[in-house]
């Protein structure tokens, strides 16, 4: 190599350039061709970072961020008033008030991004190439392309009439001639204004090369497309056949690739492991390097650079240039105009040739133009591996691909009190930029370890945390808005790129696109709903409606491993307040808000069975929404999901919310029960009536479920009537009762029937009677394993709760809720024996838990228990007695014994009751209904408002809301302890449970009672009314008001 000029003798040169010169290429103020590397003295001043070169012209860029020019200039293509020919740079004027950051040179016109990501062009423009929206034959001075201001350039790339332009945000934009499809649009139509290439969207595209009529663009993963001409295989796709839209480069697959440049018809590529060169297209000058003439449809490995580690590649019009980490240059293919560099070498390098007469100072970045060369070196004489290559240091970054912004350093610095504002508007830009990408998304939240499969989406959880806190944490309101918005058009754009028709696989995979949604349903910037949040959700709701069950499932399987914190604030709430804005403004004729509810319900169903597959890490009653509930007629949702429910046509559609019982409040689905109970006793009582009249009898004495019991054997003459009238149980249930042999005088206004229900259940529940075994450490009963032959007896049980379900009654009825899950159809686990039973539960916990020799315990596969004395037994399985419970076998010993205990010990009794149950409660509606809400239908709520009990409590007798007495009163109720609230309950109503719409639904009626102020307090139970005598002091009220609340006692509760 030749020796670095001394720093005495004269300035240290920075630019080295040889080749073809005939109109200035080689801005060295001569028009001579040069065959060896030669100092460029009029750019010496120059610091320059950025240069791009096409067959006649040379700009470069200079730290400063000015912009220079040289070369041919017919087509006012150097920007700036100058002659037909520059022989030495020249700074473009027009832009001297722009900071210029990039810069690209066609064969007449040149595009350049300045400032904050603008473009600029000027030039020859007869079809078009500068984008300025309209052909003619040239734009003299550089033009700010003001249809795109909005945008944020950061690569671009001009060919022979065509330019690309990449945005920070990996969108790719094409304008010029459209011959043989090399802009990637999908025809051979001419683009006068510069236009987004759709199919690149989901790419994230990093750099953008141009050819002379080909293109290539690379993606963030190393994915390398390819369009345009092809007439010498130079789009790498194994034919001969041009190309009118970006195609991704197969043959490829596996190697992810750093860095691509276009020559004239042949394509450079540079592989990000190991540095090794691949290259295609017209070898006639032996520019591919595979030591022949001879086309190449297929990327090949250039041999003869295996063994060196290459830091850059540069395709000139028919002659290549390679960059090593050893800091030396390689080229090859024509050197008839002296651009290989080689002075004594052959016309045409069919291999790599190293280019010599470089003095020993550190590569910075090397550029083959048309017919021409230039590298760029630095003063210092480091020549070490990491001081070489455009990827270490910012010169010469241009020819490389851009980067993903690292967001939560950008946002530490932004978030200091000192931050000038420059630095939040550089965070503004850069997370618009990775956020309207859903490559970019996909790489930057990428599990470093965890390898995505099917089943697991390998992003990590806690950097998509770490990135969005970090910028809400810069408190800055523009930063929320532009990423909300940025967030809501990438979803749109999602939503399209998804059913574009054509082999979207080649571009992004289906599973990327569902990475995407995943987080953007984690971006806490959804819970604004009422800003740019709402439209997040909506455009999420809108693409999860339209997916396939499959890719659903997937979503819901990756949402289920979230956090309990990220799951609930994240996903559930915000959709949750954004559906409550729809409800709240849909109005009741508009298909589209219909419609967007629909969406909307279908968005939370899928974080409803992710948080199903979790174990209910989010509480069910966080997907209830009471908006959504009112503001729709349930009784229309109930008939649309019975009309539909069975109909195959419609099956995965999403036609009514009762097809998503989750969000139906427990109050929704009682009315919905109690509304399909109507409809039943309305079809009964017709149907009776018909058969009645035809029959000669009046309808109305069939039209009823009519019980007539005595005093003294309410439940034997309920237990006669019921259990043989089956037929009968879903008409309207009236009772008449039955003292000293004659009917008493009371009209079934409700009242009547609540009484007879009160009674029955006081009388079932008795522990003498058999039927049930009280738990004292659940205070719950259990069914008798011993209460054999009581069929009949259990079967009542059953009806009677399924009627006070159905006529609309709380029962004081004390189950575990492994009960209704029984009711239900739903395996039974230990979880269930632990709550029914604690004591058993713990130890078949403790077995499963025991960390010693199970054998020790002595335990076999049967159970023994008392059976009136004498110790029965019974094998879990055949021969169990003889089989001994090991480390190896109990868990299956635990389900066993769980089976048993929960199922088989009772099977008659609980298949009775669950008979009497379903003889009532056998309809559609029940299946809406969690075991925990079919509780909450037996027996009410077990919490309480009893601000919404005064609100809703009506007067009698004197008495109305102002009254001192009711004023004292409500003032003493407030004041009670839970206990002594709910004591209070069971006085006034039977229950000490409110219903499961809460106390508002109670109708409480307090009622003036007369005689005596020193009575105590009485209540009709029946009717929910209080008699409340006026007291004449508070004191007096508390007193009397406790005694007679600490004295009551609620049927069946011990």
């Amino acid at each position: 190599m030749a020796e670095a000029p001394s720093q005495a003798s004269a300035p240290q040169p920075y630019l080295y350039s040889w080749g073809r010169c005939d109109f200035g290429q080689l801005a060295n103020g001569s028009d001579s061709y040069v065959a060896h590397p030669s100092p460029c003295s009029i750019a010496r001043d120059f610091n320059v970072i950025h240069a791009s070169a096409n067959l006649f012209n040379t700009a470069c860029i200079t730290a400063d961020g000015d912009l220079f020019t040289a070369g041919a200039n017919d087509s006012h293509q150097l920007g700036s008033k100058a002659g037909e020919v520059e022989l030495a740079l020249l700074r473009v004027e027009p832009l001297e008030s722009h900071a210029v950051q990039h810069v690209a040179v066609g064969e007449g016109h040149m595009l350049a991004i300045v400032d904050n990501g603008q473009l600029a062009s000027w030039g020859g423009n007869d079809q078009g190439q500068t984008g300025t929206g309209e052909a003619s034959s040239q734009v003299s001075h550089p033009r700010l392309l003001r249809s795109t201001k909005d945008s944020h350039f950061v690569r671009i790339a001009a060919g022979s009439s065509h330019s690309l332009a990449l945005t920070g945000s990996g969108q790719v934009w094409a304008c010029g001639a459209g011959r043989f499809g090399k802009l990637g649009h999908g025809s051979e139509e001419d683009q006068a204004s510069i236009t987004c290439i759709e199919r690149l969207f989901p790419a994230g595209i990093v750099q953008v090369a141009c050819g002379e009529n080909h293109s290539a663009a690379l993606g963030l993963d190393g994915r390398l497309f390819t369009w345009g001409r092809n007439k010498y295989g130079q789009l790498g796709l194994g034919h001969l056949d041009d190309c009118h839209i970006p195609n991704f480069v197969r043959s490829l697959s596996g190697t992810a690739f750093a860095q691509v440049s276009c020559g004239g018809d042949h394509t450079v590529v540079l592989s990000r492991e190991g540095g090794g060169v691949w290259s295609w297209g017209r070898g006639t000058w032996g520019q591919t390097g595979h030591g022949h003439t001879d086309l190449v449809s297929l990327p090949k490995m250039v041999q003869a650079l295996a063994h060196h580690c290459v830091e850059q590649v540069s395709a000139g019009h028919n002659h290549t240039l390679a960059l090593s980490s050893s800091n030396q240059v390689w080229s090859w293919g024509s050197n008839e105009m002296g651009q290989a560099g080689i002075p004594d070498g052959p016309a045409c390098l069919l291999t790599p040739a190293c280019v010599q007469q470089l003095p020993p100072l550190p590569i910075l970045f090397i550029l083959a133009g048309g017919d021409h060369s230039l590298v760029v070196m630095r003063h210092a004489p480091d020549c070490s591996a990491n001081a070489v290559g455009p990827q270490r240091q910012q010169a010469g970054q241009g020819l490389m691909p851009t980067a993903v912004p690292q967001l939560c350093s950008m946002a530490q610095q932004a978030a200091q009190p000192s931050a000038p504002w420059s630095q939040v508007q550089a965070l503004i830009v850069a997370a618009t930029d990775m956020f309207a990408c859903p490559a970019f998304i996909v790489h930057a939240f990428r599990h470093l370890i965890r390898s995505p499969t099917d089943a697991d989406h390998g992003m990590d959880v806690d950097a998509i945390n770490g990135v969005f806190t970090s910028l809400l944490k810069v408190y800055s309101p523009e930063l929320v808005q532009s990423l909300g918005l940025t967030c809501a058009r990438m979803l749109d754009s999602v939503d399209q790129g998804m059913h574009r028709p054509g082999s979207e696989q080649a571009v992004a995979s289906h599973l990327d696109w569902l990475r995407v949604l995943y987080v953007m349903l984690i971006n806490p910037v959804a819970g604004e709903t009422h800003g740019t949040g709402g439209q997040i959700v909506q455009r999420l709701a809108r693409i999860l409606g339209q997916l396939e069950p499959s890719s659903r499932n997937t979503i819901a399987q990756w949402l289920s491993e979230l956090p309990l914190e990220i799951l609930g604030a994240r996903c559930v709430r915000p959709v949750q307040r954004w559906l409550s804005d729809v409800a709240h403004r849909q109005h009741p004729s508009s298909t589209h808000d219909r419609e967007q509810l629909l969406q909307g319900i279908s968005l939370l169903s899928c974080i409803y069975n992710g948080n199903k597959l979790a174990g209910f890490k989010v509480m069910p009653s966080e997907f209830y929404n009471a908006a959504v509930c009112e503001h729709v007629t349930l009784r229309e949702e109930y008939m649309v999901w019975r009309r539909t429910k069975d109909d195959r046509k419609q099956a995965g559609r999403l036609l009514s919310i009762c097809q998503t019982p989750f969000i139906l409040t427990p109050a929704a689905k009682s009315h919905i029960l109690q509304g399909e109970a109507f409809l039943q006793k309305q079809s009964h009582m017709q149907a009776s009536g018909l058969q009645a009249f035809f029959q000669g009898i009046h309808p109305m004495m069939v039209s009823f479920l009519d019980i007539r019991v005595r005093r003294e054997a309410v439940l034997e003459d309920a237990l006669a009537q019921l259990v043989a009238r089956h037929d009968d149980l879903k008409k309207p249930l009236r009772v008449t009762f039955i003292s000293a042999g004659v009917d008493e005088e009371a009209q079934d206004e409700g009242g009547v029937t609540k009484e007879f229900f009160q009674i029955l259940v006081h009388d079932l529940f008795n522990e003498n009677y058999g039927m049930f075994v009280h738990k004292p450490q659940t205070r719950t009963f259990w069914f008798n394993m011993l209460a054999e032959g009581m069929e009949s007896e259990f079967e009542l049980v059953g009806i009677v709760i399924g009627l006070a379900i159905y006529n609309g009654v709380i029962l004081d009825v004390h189950f575990p809720l492994v009960v209704y899950k029984k009711l239900l159809h739903q395996q039974v686990t230990i979880g269930d024996l632990k709550q029914a039973d604690p004591e058993i539960g713990q130890s078949m916990q403790q077995i499963l838990d025991f960390e010693g020799d199970v054998e020790s315990l002595a335990l076999s596969f049967d159970v023994e228990y008392d059976n009136f004395g004498m110790l029965e037994t019974h094998e879990l399985k055949a021969g169990g007695s003889s089989i001994p419970v090991t480390n190896l076998n109990r868990v299956e010993y635990v389900d066993l014994y769980v089976q048993w205990h929960l199922q088989q010990s009772i099977d008659h009794q609980f298949g009775a009751f669950s008979k009497g149950f379903s003889q009532v409660c056998g309809g559609p509606a029940l299946s809406l209904f969690r075991y925990e809400e079919l509780e909450l239908l037996v027996c009410g709520l077990p919490h309480y408002n009893f601000a919404e009990l005064e609100k809703a409590a009506r007067y009698d007798g004197g008495y109305d809301a102002h009254h001192p007495t009711i004023k004292t009163f409500w003032k003493l109720i407030h004041q009670l302890t839970l206990e002594q609230k709910k004591r209070f309950l069971l006085f006034t109503t039977g229950s000490d449970r409110a219903p499961v719409g809460g106390l508002k639904d109670l109708s409480l009626i307090i009622q003036r009672a007369g005689g005596e102020t020193h009575r105590l307090p009485t209540s009709h139970t029946c009717f929910n009314a209080l008699l409340l005598p006026n007291y004449s002091s508070e004191s007096e009220m508390k007193s009397r008001l406790l005694t007679a609340v600490e004295n009551a006692q609620g049927f069946g509760l011990q």
